[in-house]
This record gives C-alpha cells, structure tokens and sequence, in this order.
C-alpha cells in the first residue's frame, strides 16, 4: 500500500534542500528549510524539517528541554500527529517511525545555529501576524494568570521607527563541557520590541564574546541598527566597525575601560541639569527611579571613534517596605548626535538592552538550559536555538508568563496548533 504523503510543514514552506544553502537567503525563504542539511542524501530516513519541527513542538510544551525528551515526546504521540510533522509512514511496519536520540544529536550537533536564528525570527513574525489578541487579565486560552495582568498595567515602551534596535550579549552554556574543558558559549543578538533572537554565533574554544560581536554582525545588515551592548564591548574596533556598515551604537563604560571610564567621571556632571527623569515607577518588590543626563562628545577629548553624546544614568531603588534607598551610577557613550536622539530615547534604549538579560535568564530557569549535558559539537548551541524558537513562538501567540505557556500546550495538538501546523485530512493506513 503506498503511504499517503504529508502535507508541507508550515515551517518548512518549501521543500528541504539536499546541499547547503548560500549564504544569505533571500528574506521570502527565511523559513526553517533554509537549514541546511549536512547529511549526504543517501539513506536519509528522517526529513531535516520534520526533526526539527519535532524538537521544536516538544520544547514548547512543558518538562522537555533535551533531546531525549523530545524523542519521548515523539514516542508518546499518535501517528498520525507524527505525520503532521513531516514524519514518513512506513507500510512495512505499519508505523511512523521516530528517530532515535543518537540520530536526533547526530544531525543537530552540524547544524548552522545562525540559519536557525534567522528562521526562529520568521516563524514568531508570522505568528504573531496571525494571532489574536489576548483578553484581557487572561491568558491567550482564558485563564486569569497574574503575570499577564502585571503586562497589561505596565507602561508600553516608547519603540522608536528609525533605528532597528539590538541588544549583544554573549551566553555560556554551564551544563556543557568541550573536549578541552571550557564551556559552549554563543553570542546573541536580540531585539529590544519582542526579544525575538536575530542572529546567534558560536564562540570558538579559542575565540572571545568580543570577536564573534563582528562575526555576528558580518551576517546581517547592519544598516540603520542601534546596537547596544555592555561594556565588555565598548572597545574602538567595534565601533570603527559599526560606522563602516552604517549601524550606530550605545555603548555602556564601566571600570574595565580604566582610561575612557575615569575621563567621564571627571566630567562636570554636578553643573548638567537631568535631561530625562523617568520619576518613581513600581517594579515587583520594589520602586525605581531613573534619571539620565547628557552632554555633547565634542570637545571632551575621548579619543573614543565617533562619540557624539555620553550620558550618566543613575539608577535609584527601593523595596517596598523599606527605608533605605539604593544608589547605582554608570556611564554611556554613543555615535548619534543630540538632533538625533533625544534624551529620552536613549534612556529607553539603555533600558531596553536588558531584553537580552531576560532571554537569557529564561532560557535557564524556564527552559533548564544549564541544566543540559549535551557536549557535542554545536549540539548545545542548537538546542538552545530551537528552545528560543519554542519561546519566541508563545511570545508572539500572547502569552507573558512562559511557563504558563509551556504548561498550557503539555498536549502535543496544541503544541501543533500553536506552530500553526495544519491537520491532515487522510489518516495512516
């Protein structure tokens, strides 16, 4: 009997290829084919998409964040749901085989963690293009959640049109281990609107956070981006670099640039009035206050590559409940003149780069990413790519509170159905 053949994958759009891909798609094909296959097409059983697609629905329901929970996952699921994925029926034995967990590491652990990044992004644009919005004080499914009523009162950030703005910020992986003993790390752009990923590379046993920040950039176009990043990554070279491509940055300076960081503390910062006061707002368990003050690069002598404006912003904190109130001052430098950003916008921006900060803690305590033991070869860096894609996936359907979400879509149908991944009109015979 011939094996009815399964409907196209919404994440896969079109059909898998069989070589590499080039190096930079075109945007209509930013989808999850666009990953390359690196296995020779001889004697391939399992469809790179389907795979893919199998990981990628077991991480957004709850409890499965390794690869051998999304094979049990597999296991647990009826056939015709794994045919769904873009799982071959096999008339010999009747069943739609799964793939085994050596197989799944296997093909995951070659992957190209940037190709993935850039489909993740698509597929969260193209749910939240079609989600509806959320009641409100509930979640997406109509349940009162508390998380979701907190992001209903807070005040929506000021996101400005002319710049697309990114977050850097690099990640180690603490659960993995190389063959050396250092640990996986990879170098995350994140946008500041919705925190989907946009770019994530790998960081080399013997490269630094500091070179893959370039490496990253190389793959995308960095034109009329507003990258900001801590103070790891306030160094010449890269702001040389972010000029060339026509990108702008927004850089923190802390004590680790000794020479830059003490010539901004001797600024007469005492005779600038505050531009921007952000006044007291409540946050959780306590009160902030952030106010920002700005002064003009020129004339300063920062011998730092096309400072326009360097700003101080302090920070003032209070728990609820308690009397004492914490301080905390840090310095900013940026290449965008005083006619182009206003006060303001930089202090959302300095405030929005903390986007990268909460995926990454997400990804840790949500997701268990350090929790992982997987070591081999980019398997780790994977994984995470395909949970980023399971998170930006409830982000874009609504959900604030994650684990709620994850916990909301336990049944593999609703996984599907959050993925926008059709039902199938014949079923396995």
């Amino acid at each position: 009997m011939k094996a009815p053949c399964p409907p196209p994958h919404p994440l896969a759009r079109v059909p898998a290829p069989r070589t590499r891909p080039q190096k930079t798609p075109s945007p209509a094909c930013w989808t999850i084919s666009t990953v390359g296959d690196p296995r020779r097409p001889q004697g391939v059983h399992y469809p790179l998409a389907a795979v893919l697609a199998m990981v990628v629905c077991a991480m957004s329901g709850s409890g499965h964040d390794t690869a051998t929970a999304a094979v049990e996952w597999a296991h647990r699921a009826d056939d015709a749901l794994l045919m769904r994925l873009g799982l071959r029926f096999d008339p010999v034995t009747g069943r739609v085989p799964v793939p085994t967990e050596r197989t799944v590491a296997d093909v995951l652990k070659h992957l190209d963690t940037h190709t993935i990044a850039a489909a993740g992004a698509a597929h969260a644009e193209a749910i939240a293009a079609c989600a509806r919005p959320a009641p409100a004080r509930q979640t997406p499914d109509d349940v009162p959640e508390r998380e979701h009523r907190r992001t209903l009162r807070r005040p929506a950030a000021a996101e400005g049109s002319r710049w697309i703005r990114l977050a850097a910020d690099g990640k180690a992986m603490r659960g993995s281990r190389r063959s050396n003993g250092t640990r996986t790390g990879v170098f995350h752009l994140c946008r500041h609107s919705d925190g989907v990923i946009t770019a994530a590379e790998p960081i080399g046993a013997k490269h630094t956070e500091t070179a893959a920040f370039i490496r990253a950039l190389d793959r995308l176009e960095a034109a009329d981006c507003l990258i900001t990043a801590d103070a790891l990554h306030t160094v010449k070279a890269h702001a040389s670099y972010l000029h060339r491509r026509g990108a702008h940055y927004l850089f923190y300076v802390k004590a680790n640039r000794a020479r830059l960081h003490e010539r901004l503390a001797r600024l007469p910062w005492r005779q600038v009035a505050w531009a921007h006061d952000e006044g007291w707002q409540r946050n959780r368990d306590r009160f902030e206050r952030r106010r920002v003050k700005v002064l003009a690069a020129d004339g300063l002598g920062l011998a730092f590559p096309h400072a326009a404006q360097v700003l101080l912003i302090e920070r003032r904190t209070r728990r609820i409940g308690a009397a004492r109130t914490a301080k905390t001052t840090v310095f900013a430098v940026t290449d965008l003149p005083a006619h182009k950003a206003r006060p303001a916008e930089l202090a959302d921006c300095l405030r929005g780069h903390w986007r990268v900060e909460a995926v990454h803690h997400i990804r840790d305590v949500t997701w268990r990413e350090d929790a992982r033991r997987a070591r081999t070869g980019m398997l780790p860096a994977v994984l995470g790519c395909l949970a980023d894609i399971a998170r930006q996936a409830l982000t874009a359907a609504g959900w604030a509170n994650l684990a709620s979400g994850r916990r909301a879509h336990t049944d593999p149908d609703k996984a599907l159905q959050l993925h926008r991944i059709p039902r199938i009109s014949t079923s396995p015979p």
